[in-house]
């Protein structure tokens, strides 16, 4: 005899078996369903984060986090003391000079060294130098270059000792050397021609007797020697974000150094230029030698600083090695007619701040002021801040505009004395002594 709760159990049991059975199929059919779905749920999931860019997740070429830390901030909107700028260009600024002399009295700039990359000469110069320096006189003075197409040719040298002479009476103060010479500078036989060339000496020499300072701008950023790839620490400024003019670089070989630094045949050249389709540059004009490491062009650079010790020599970009600032001082102690600006270094030695302060400490007569590009209020007052402040953790000056790398710097904070030297002094110094010189050679 069966209980009734053993029997209630049974019949539930029973009960819960019969649904079962109708409910069975459904259940399966549904399993089959989703199992069957499951790819496609899985295809448009893929489509979507391969293909589709979430409002939420900024692109690589746009992430410019802002930071949580907070940290004291010292504005600085005018220099502490008057400013000598010796490395500015206005040719392409689009300003006129009286937004010049506004700027400029705007941050406490009292004076600026006028420069070009290439081409001022002649008539160009002239009228670079009718333009601002005959506009602003006593505030702004003008660099010339040289030309050196025909190196090789018959009468090359004398014809560029005396373009440099006519320069000099047009009103140039300074001779600006850009980067082409040792990289991209051919002569007559298609030979690259070192820095050192010997073929050139005439040319340092007489800007020593006119008292007229050499400006080289030599190589360039270390990282452009390396492959632009993951462990390039300036991956995203050569690669991934664009200028703002719709470029990745100011100027063509540049980021291409990785490319030819070994020996590639033009084919080669060529074929990895896919990627970059705005360097026309090698696209039209590869040559089978490799150039130059960094180090062999900074070392040609120093054997014409050896060759011509009555001439000054100034190294743009703290020598173009501020990655290196051991090696710098190597060079300031060896050649004491070589001097270095801070122009577009303020990246690099503001994230070694202790090691960039020992440096200006030591070095105080031997650096200059230097904005690089055109002159800009933002930009004068983040160096301002580099300069006098012990400020933590902000933008390096053209953080925006040229890129150099993804960190921030952090302020070195100098004694007054060394700020007097660095922006103005050394700069009078060195342009009011060569002022003699121009004095007396013309007599």
């Amino acid at each position: 005899m069966v209980s009734p709760a053993r029997g209630r159990g049974c019949h539930s049991n029973g009960g819960f078996f019969m649904r079962g059975k109708s409910t069975l199929p459904t259940f399966i059919l549904a399993m089959a369903t989703l199992l069957a779905m499951a790819p496609g749920v899985w295809a448009i999931r893929y489509y979507r984060a391969r293909f589709v860019q979430p409002t939420e997740w900024p692109r690589i070429d746009r992430f410019h986090p802002k930071p949580l830390i907070k940290v004291p901030e010292t504005p600085v909107l005018r220099a502490k003391y008057p400013v000598f700028d010796t490395h500015i260009h206005l040719g392409d600024s689009g300003l006129s000079p009286e937004e010049v002399a506004g700027i400029m009295d705007s941050c406490g700039v009292a004076k600026l060294l006028n420069l070009e990359i290439y081409g001022w000469w002649g008539k160009e110069l002239q009228r670079q130098i009718s333009e601002y320096q005959d506009k602003l006189p006593g505030r702004v003075i003008t660099a010339c270059n040289i030309n050196f197409s025909g190196i090789g040719s018959p009468g090359y040298t004398e014809a560029a000792v005396r373009q440099l002479e006519q320069d000099h009476r047009a009103g140039a103060r300074a001779v600006k050397v850009w980067r082409n010479l040792g990289m991209d500078v051919r002569d007559v036989d298609g030979k690259r021609v070192p820095i050192d060339d010997p073929r050139l000496d005439p040319i340092w020499r007489k800007a020593g007797e006119l008292g007229m300072p050499v400006i080289f701008h030599t190589a360039d950023p270390s990282a452009y020697w390396y492959p632009v790839d993951a462990r390039n620490e300036r991956f995203l400024a050569l690669q991934v974000k664009p200028r703002p003019w719709g470029h990745r670089w100011s100027f063509p070989w540049g980021p291409l150094f990785h490319t030819v630094r070994t020996t590639l045949e033009p084919p080669v050249a060529k074929i990895r230029l896919v990627r970059h389709p705005e360097l026309l540059y090698y696209a039209t004009n590869v040559y089978p030698d490799p150039l130059p490491s960094k180090e062999e062009l900074i070392r040609q650079r120093d054997n014409v600083i050896r060759r011509h010790p009555e001439t000054i020599f100034i190294g743009a970009h703290m020598g173009c090695f501020p990655e290196d600032l051991e090696w710098v001082a190597r060079e300031l102690d060896e050649m004491p007619n070589y001097f270095v600006d801070i122009s577009v270094s303020i990246s690099e030695m503001g994230r070694q701040p202790y090691t960039a302060r020992e440096f200006l400490i030591k070095y105080q007569d031997r650096v200059l002021f230097g904005l690089d590009g055109p002159p800009d209020v933002e930009a004068y007052r983040r160096t301002f801040r580099f300069l006098e402040t012990f400020d933590e953790y902000f933008d390096y000056p053209w953080r925006e505009r040229f890129p150099q790398g993804e960190w921030k710097i952090y302020g070195v904070g100098l004694p007054d004395e060394v700020l007097r030297k660095i922006y103005f002094e050394n700069a009078e110094r060195i342009f009011g002594r060569q002022a003699e010189r121009r004095t007396a050679a013309s007599q």
